[in-house]
Formats: C-alpha cells, sequence, structure tokens
C-alpha cells in the first residue's frame, strides 16, 4: 500500500479550459500492436549509464521523487532531499561538492521546500516555499541572493512553478482555480481560469505538473492526456494534443463522482486494466513526448514514447532487458534520473552496462545508497 501511495500522488484529474480557435491534433497510437511488441531501450538511447551519487550525506528521495526534487545548470546536478529540504550539489559525474541547509525562519531561508529549479535567464537555483515565496541562490555556494515574496497576494499556497519567460506558471491545490501567472516585476498574480471539478475533489493529486514543447510551456490533463499550453498575453489555455488510444481510451464520465480518496485509489488500478489512464507525467524533448501511464491494474507505469514529427511510437511496461522506465531531467542530450538502490534493479539491467557503470551499480546496492542514470540520446 505504500508504493500505491508513492504513486497516487501523482495523479491529477482537470477540466480544462480552452480556446476552441486553437487548432487540435490528434496523436493516435495503436494500443494493441504496441503491447504485442518489446523494444529494447536502445531503440529509445545511445547509451545507458549509471554513476553513484558519492555523498557523506543520506539522501531521502525515492525513484518517483521525480523533476520536482532535481534540476542541473548543465555543469552540476541540485538535489532537493523531499524529507528535510537540505539541498545537495554535485558534478555531472555524480561527485559531492556541498550541502547546503538552507531551511529556517529568516528572510533568506525557507520553512519548507516544495521544488527546485534553475533560472538560465539569472544563473540562479530557485526553491519553492508553498507559503508563496521562491527563494533564489547562488549555484556555487548556495548562498542566498534574493526572494520573491507573493505572501498574502493573492494565493495560500503555491505548489509548483515553471518559468515562463520573466513570469512563472504557478499551480496550487488549494482552490479550485489551480493555474495562475506569477509577474514577479509588477509583484502580481492572475488566473488562467482553469478550474477543477468540485465533485473529482478527492481525485485530485497533482505531480510536477509543467514541461516545455518547443518554445511553450505546457501541462496535460491525467485522465487522458489531452495536452494543453498556457498564453501569458492572452491569459488562457489553449488545448494543443489529444490522444487516440482507441478502445484503450479514458473517458470522464466512466469516472464515478464524490468518492473518498481511498475509493479513488482503488478505482483508478481497477479502470486501469482495461484503459490506459491516468496520465502521470509527460516530458518532451525536441519532437519527442516521454509520457508515463497506469495501465494493467499495475502501481508501476507504462510508458509512451511519441515522435511528434512522425507519428511514430512506442508503448511498454518494461522494455526487452526488463527495464521499466520513467522520464525525468533532460540536459544537453542526456536524460538524468534519480534512482534509489531498493528499485536500482527494476530500472537498470546490470548487463548492458560498461565496466564503470557496473561498478556503480554494485556500490549503489551494497551501501543502499542512490545514483543517477544516464539515458543518451546522441
Amino acid at each position: 500500500m505504500k508504493k500505491l501511495c508513492f504513486l497516487l500522488v501523482f495523479i491529477i484529474f482537470l477540466a480544462s479550459c480552452k480556446d476552441k480557435t486553437t487548432d487540435v491534433e490528434v496523436l493516435s497510437v495503436d494500443v494493441a500492436a504496441n503491447l504485442a511488441t518489446e523494444p529494447s531501450i536502445f531503440d529509445m538511447f545511445s547509451k545507458v549509464e549509471l554513476d553513484v551519487l558519492s555523498s557523506p550525506y543520506p539522501i531521502s528521495n525515492h525513484v518517483f521523487s521525480g523533476e520536482l526534487y532535481i534540476t542541473s545548470d548543465g555543469l552540476d546536478l541540485y538535489i532537493l532531499d523531499e524529507r528535510n529540504f537540505s539541498i545537495q550539489v554535485f558534478d555531472m559525474d555524480g561527485n559531492f561538492k556541498l550541502r547546503a541547509d538552507r531551511v529556517g525562519r529568516s528572510r533568506q531561508e525557507f520553512t519548507m521546500g516544495y521544488q527546485i529549479g534553475y533560472n538560465e535567464d539569472n544563473g540562479l537555483i530557485e526553491v519553492l516555499n508553498p507559503m508563496g515565496k521562491i527563494m533564489r541562490y547562488t549555484p556555487d555556494s548556495m548562498s542566498f541572493d534574493s526572494v520573491i515574496d507573493m505572501t498574502g497576494k493573492g494565493l495560500l499556497a503555491m505548489h509548483e512553478f515553471f518559468r515562463m519567460g520573466e513570469e512563472y506558471v504557478i499551480h496550487s491545490r488549494s482552490i479550485e482555480d489551480r493555474y495562475w501567472c506569477l509577474d514577479p516585476e509588477e509583484e502580481k498574480i492572475s488566473s488562467f481560469g482553469y478550474k477543477v471539478a468540485k465533485e473529482f475533489r478527492n481525485y485530485i493529486k497533482p505531480t510536477f505538473s509543467f514541461f516545455r514543447l518547443r518554445d511553450k510551456v505546457c501541462s496535460f490533463r491525467s485522465i487522458d492526456g489531452e495536452i494543453f499550453c498556457f498564453d501569458k498575453e492572452t491569459g488562457s489555455i489553449q488545448t494543443l494534443y489529444k490522444w487516440d488510444l482507441g478502445n484503450y481510451q479514458a473517458k470522464m464520465s466512466d469516472i464515478p463522482e464524490n468518492k473518498s480518496v481511498r475509493e479513488y485509489d482503488e478505482i483508478m488500478l481497477e479502470y486501469s486494466k482495461t484503459h490506459l489512464s491516468p496520465f502521470i507525467n509527460i516530458k518532451s524533448y525536441e519532437s519527442t513526448l516521454y509520457c508515463s501511464v497506469v495501465y494493467d491494474g499495475q502501481i508501476y507505469p507504462y510508458t509512451i514514447v511519441y515522435d511528434l514529427s512522425t507519428g511514430e511510437s512506442e508503448l511498454f511496461g518494461k522494455t526487452k532487458e526488463g527495464m521499466w522506465f520513467l522520464p525525468e531531467l533532460f540536459v544537453d542530450g542526456v536524460m538524468y534520473k534519480y534512482i534509489d538502490a531498493q528499485f536500482l534493479p527494476k530500472y537498470v539491467n546490470r548487463g548492458i552496462l560498461d565496466p564503470d557503470s557496473r561498478a556503480a551499480y554494485d556500490e549503489i546496492l551494497e551501501s543502499g545508497g542512490s545514483g543517477v542514470i544516464k539515458y543518451y540520446l546522441d
């Protein structure tokens, strides 16, 4: 049940508000044909490596922690501990550089850390305090630089953020109106008008909702994976893509209303035995979408890989090498995935690794530590 809770933290059920004039492209996937095949990890990536995170301090995160808790400036990896909120910095090969504890009540500290991100415009590491602050620190020493303080300026809480030029898209779980545009220069926040249905409130448990698709900041509706983007100029949301999954397509009308959280947990797994639903994560790199979706009543998600330029797709639970897959952080042609010792054998087949990565694999298992999987796209 504990593993189920980890997964269900990701489930979103949102009713979208969209611009009807936008052209919506349909992404068709032959589910039965894809399920009949078993792709190799090397059909998607040229190489897989594994590095130990060589920290003297334990990290509390696990394989489902996701991109909320890891970021990179291209030179280093920054990991936010989801329990004690400390920040550990490693180079891109997993070598430990420093640990920073910025938890406290001074202006330079945060009481809770819900997300970490890198701001490429100002070169600063940003940490989200859900009380309404985005804390900014220098990458070299994690010293305090500045803070965007929106406390008492429109939202009771902010649970996720994503940069959209000089502004931010904010996701809040505290109210019906879920997505907001934050303008730090004007110190104002405005709604995108995207509300959730009250009768499904207990079914809503957001994950990291955002991803960048080419030049657009996007999110998705969890029940069926419908992808939409944010237009800060008009303050509106526009649907870009819908999925056609044939008989495996989820329908909103299939989901019962006004159930408890525990009832919805059971309903979701039962429904996924015959439907691809819910989508729990979508990432993109260049023209390819990487989607995590629940199927076959399993708590471990299946993966849809969809090439928007060709319409080609893969759908699998495990690769030919017996590996599960979760998309995470793309940096300069490499996808980085945090992995803990408990789940390492499920996500990496030791036999595909080079000698250095095999040594890292053995060290992580023996020490009960953690590492980073590198999936090379080029």
